[in-house]
């Protein structure tokens, strides 16, 4: 009993009460005290610090949203002045200097390290993460109750009140977020048959988000549905007229349908719930998904590769569905090469394509096979309250369809082969591609998958893609810088697509600017530290203890292959297991193994890993954890 109650102490402490909002006007409580929370920009710079749910915020970030593009000289000083002031507000026994544990700096940032005991925000994630779980597994009663819950936390629009120059689109990201739910929380409500529970939380998203057009027709559908025709007529009218001033268009199909349904007096018009209840012989209507992403930017090169993967299709078993899988290191244009052919390739697939980002690497948790395979036969037309709950019977009427049908599915950044194999379409005339930083052997050996692995880009094709990314004049206009770069990203699509995406959100910047910044820093991943060193991180957290110790240290191997024997010097372990450790890494695509027993490690890679062992960073589940990683 002691022990539970200094348990309880300790959970009490943790938190000491302390309760903070930003789903409405921006809130700080200490058990039932509201806390002062300063002059207006030390409110917004609490506002986005929470609106990063415990994400890192830059000193940059906080200056364009505080004073815009014409920050004073002060901007920097004037920060670090009020993150000193929050840090006492949140903990007041706080020494002088002492960072204390909520507001902590990382690196050139700070973060407000918060969760759903503290904030609304990660709190309304999590309810809603759970309702869409219930939905997936058919209990959308459950659901229901859990989307009520998480737009009960909502007071208003996401930072009310909160005074930014710019910025804006930080809360407004967040509003967006909450209409979405909001159409979740409708159709799970109309299929339970419970719409009054979530009505409250669907009106109060519809109103700050008045032009949404299918937001507005849920409300009007939900209104229906509790037996509040009048008012879900106006509510028709009054977007009607909303529209019509403001866009200049008359009401869209969901709109129209809404309106209808409700001069009907349609008292449960969701096609969820008629679903539902449908006997076998109305069961559903099939529909041809079209569900790849856009055909990537700048795509260019992979001659080689491309012919590869043809030969695959045109060279499939008769009777059996063809299958490709593309492995490759951290930013070598995986997803790229996939989604590139999958449209060359599409029109071979009359009936569909189906398209998921598994997510096995990145933030965020994996896509389970039981909630990649209720996407895929929602997309084909499967009603909600018809998909089995078990992932073998969804496995087997996703198979069962595909038998009758030539579909492309494209399977995503997998974690390995065991996350696709329910995903992997058995009827002749389909095509599955499936793409991982990690080695698919496994999908060889027990599927005879078409494999290839991708390396660096040439350099003449890593010009023609930047050229694709940034147009061909600005490349042809700056040929010394070009090189220069080039070199630095070591031919790898990511670095290229960074320095792009750089140069697009400021036209000030200039290819010039990159190289003067490279001759400076020496280092790419310096001048393009965002999306290189997440996606590296992402395959570096998936290592265990050991094999992330010996990336760290490779960098300290003078040559540009590296055996056993030499990994077993630098790590003081035997021979055995640090050729263990390399077969490990090459599995991750982090080394590649240019002969039998001898690996090499890229420039760009070599670069990351000597950043790591510099910083030493520690590797485990509880670091991992904090900064949204997965592990092992």
């Amino acid at each position: 009993m002691l022990d539970l109650v200094r348990g309880l102490v300790m959970e009490v402490n943790a938190t000491d009460g302390l309760r903070l909002g930003v789903l409405g006007p921006i809130s700080a409580v200490r058990g039932t005290v509201a806390l002062d929370l300063g002059p207006p920009q030390q409110r917004a710079m609490l506002a986005l610090l929470l609106v990063r749910a415990g994400g890192a915020v830059s000193i940059e970030e906080f200056t364009e949203a505080l004073w815009g593009a014409d920050p004073p000289s002060s901007a920097t000083n004037v920060v670090h002045r009020y993150i000193g002031a929050l840090r006492r507000l949140l903990e007041p026994d706080l020494p002088p200097r002492a960072s204390g544990r909520w507001l902590v700096r990382d690196g050139a940032a700070y973060r407000l390290k918060v969760d759903a005991e503290v904030s609304d925000l990660p709190r309304f994630r999590d309810l809603v993460r759970r309702a869409r779980k219930a939905v997936e597994v058919g209990d959308t009663a459950a659901a229901t109750a859990d989307y009520a819950e998480a737009l009960a936390l909502w007071r208003g629009p996401c930072g009310a009140g909160v005074a930014v120059s710019a910025g804006r689109r930080y809360f407004a990201a967040i509003d967006r977020e909450r209409s979405a739910v909001a159409l979740g929380a409708a159709d799970a409500a109309l299929a339970a048959r419970r719409p009054q529970e979530v009505l409250a939380g669907v009106r109060g998203a519809a109103a700050v988000d008045p032009l949404h057009e299918r937001l507005q027709a849920r409300l009007v559908t939900l209104l229906c549905a509790v037996g509040q025709q009048a008012e879900a007529l106006r509510v028709y009218e009054d977007t009607r007229v909303r529209l019509k001033e403001a866009l200049g268009s008359a009401p869209g199909p969901d709109l129209r349908d809404a309106y209808l349904r409700v001069l009907r007096q349609d008292q449960h018009p969701a096609r969820e719930v008629r679903e539902a209840t449908a006997g076998p012989d109305e069961w559903y209507a099939p529909s041809r998904p079209a569900q790849l992403p856009a055909d990537p930017p700048g795509f260019a090169g992979r001659e080689s590769e491309l012919a590869g993967l043809r030969r695959a299709l045109d060279s499939a078993q008769p009777g059996t569905a063809a299958l490709v899988a593309i492995d490759g290191m951290p930013g070598a244009g995986k997803t790229a090469l996939a989604v590139h052919w999958a449209h060359l390739v599409a029109d071979r697939f009359p009936d569909g394509q189906l398209y998921v980002d598994l997510r096995g690497f990145g933030p965020g948790d994996q896509v389970s096979p039981g909630a990649a395979l209720f996407g895929f036969l929602r997309a084909m037309g499967v009603p909600t309250g018809q998909i089995p709950a078990s992932v073998d019977a969804r496995a087997g009427l996703y198979r069962s369809l595909l038998a009758r049908r030539r579909v492309l599915a494209v399977l995503d950044n997998a974690r390995d082969a065991q996350q696709v194999w329910d995903l992997l379409p058995g009827g002749p005339g389909c095509l599955a591609i499936v793409t991982s930083r990690r080695s698919l052997d496994d999908l060889v050996a027990a599927n005879g998958a078409y494999l290839r692995t991708l390396d660096a880009l040439s350099i003449e094709d890593a010009r023609r893609a930047l050229a694709g990314l940034v147009g061909a004049a600005r490349v042809s206009a700056c040929p010394m810088a070009v090189e220069l770069i080039l070199s630095h990203s070591a031919g790898l699509p990511l670095a290229l697509a960074a320095t792009a995406a750089r140069l697009l959100a400021d036209p000030r910047d200039s290819l010039a600017g990159v190289a003067a910044e490279l001759r400076a820093k020496a280092s790419i991943l310096d001048v393009l530290r965002g999306g290189l060193c997440k996606s590296f991180n992402w395959s570096y957290y998936q290592l265990d203890a050991a094999t992330a110790r010996l990336f760290r240290l490779l960098p300290l191997h003078p040559e540009p292959e590296v055996t056993a024997p030499d990994a077993a010097r630098l790590t003081g372990t035997s021979t055995r297991e640090a050729g263990l450790r390399l077969g490990e890494l090459a599995r991750q695509h982090l080394v590649a193994e240019t002969r039998p027993g001898s690996y090499r490690i890229s420039e760009l890679v070599r670069e990351y890993a000597a950043e790591l062992d510099r910083r030493e960073i520690p590797r485990s589940a509880g670091l991992a954890g904090r900064i949204g990683v997965p592990t092992a």
